[in-house]
């Protein structure tokens, strides 16, 4: 059964960077097994919050919710999305996100999905919220969505910003509103054109120090998330893919973008790029861990055209 939270009909949604509120005043009558759900998720939410000394790592982490919200208080912007998925697990992210003043629209819906849901009533209505980044946090999907219908109504539809793999929780984030008309705010102006036909008007790059090894989301290595803004300047632009390299004084390439089939510029290449429009492509660069401390550059490049986009401290810890 699906329920629709943050529009028409809503029964629970976020306020934007306050955790959540229930707008629905009125008692629900619950069935058994939601009962059930409720009070093991309570369970498990203890679990997190009091941790047996000496016991805890991250090779023992059930469900790592904190480190999850704690990342997503960085990374998500106040205008996006965050769908919880089935609609039982919130209850551990709502309790951290209301600690951390975690921003963004959140919704829960989807007690659990089959075959005859109607998933296009529920997820159009956050998609038309005119949210520029839907991140959808999954967690126990065996008996709820076991063929992960709603991450694959995602998928198909809207390319991939990042993905993590926290103990216990997947964290996928997509981007409806990759197609604009100009240049968000909070995106720095660049001005470089490449042989190709693309011209890359802006770039965001959010993590500007770092550690080059990490341990929780995607192991061994750290991720530098860029995002960056493409624009074409010929009709005949040709469908190439960028990438970009942190690099030593040296050039030696100690960080390369991810290979991904569902980025922006694969899942709408620039033979199909209308006049006019900015296209937004996310992209991970995934670090070297045994890179050593110090500053390194970052840049993108196209068929060994390349330009610099800015410095990156890697540090020890």
């Amino acid at each position: 059964v699906g329920r629709w939270a943050g529009g028409q009909g809503s029964r629970w949604a976020g306020e934007q960077g306050s955790g959540t509120e229930t707008r629905n005043p009125k008692p629900e009558t619950r069935n058994p097994l939601f009962i059930i759900h409720y009070s093991l998720f309570i369970v498990v939410l203890v679990a997190t919050i009091i941790p047996i000394p000496g016991q805890w790592s991250v090779s023992a982490a059930k469900e790592a919710w904190r480190q999850t919200t704690a990342y997503m208080t960085t990374h998500v912007n106040p205008a996006d999305a965050v769908f919880i998925h089935p609609e039982w697990i919130r209850f551990p992210y709502q309790y951290y996100a209301a600690q951390m003043n975690t921003p963004g629209q959140t919704y829960a819906a989807f007690f659990a999905v089959d075959e005859n849901t109607d998933l296009d009533a529920w997820l159009n209505g956050v998609v038309e919220a005119g949210h520029p980044v839907v991140w959808l946090i999954e967690s126990h999907l065996e008996m709820p969505d076991p063929e992960r219908r709603v991450e694959n109504w995602f998928a198909s539809r809207y390319p991939l910003v990042t993905e993590l793999y926290p103990p216990g929780v997947t964290l996928k984030a997509y981007a409806p509103g990759y197609q604009l008309k100009a240049l968000p705010p909070e995106a720095t102006p660049t001005d470089a054109t490449f042989t190709s036909g693309l011209k890359l008007v802006g770039a965001e790059i959010l993590d500007t120090r770092l550690t080059p090894a990490e341990s929780l989301f995607h192991p061994p290595s750290n991720w530098i998330h860029v995002i960056l803004y493409w624009s074409k300047v010929s009709a005949d632009a040709q469908d190439t893919f960028p990438y970009v390299h942190l690099i030593d004084e040296s050039g030696q390439v100690w960080g390369a973008s991810l290979e991904r089939g569902s980025d922006a510029l694969h899942f709408y290449p620039p033979s199909r790029w209308e006049a006019g429009q900015v296209i937004r492509q996310d992209v991970d660069v995934n670090l070297n861990p045994l890179a050593q401390p110090g500053v390194y550059r970052l840049i993108v490049g196209i068929a060994g055209e390349t330009i610099e986009l800015s410095a990156v401290e890697l540090a020890s810890d």
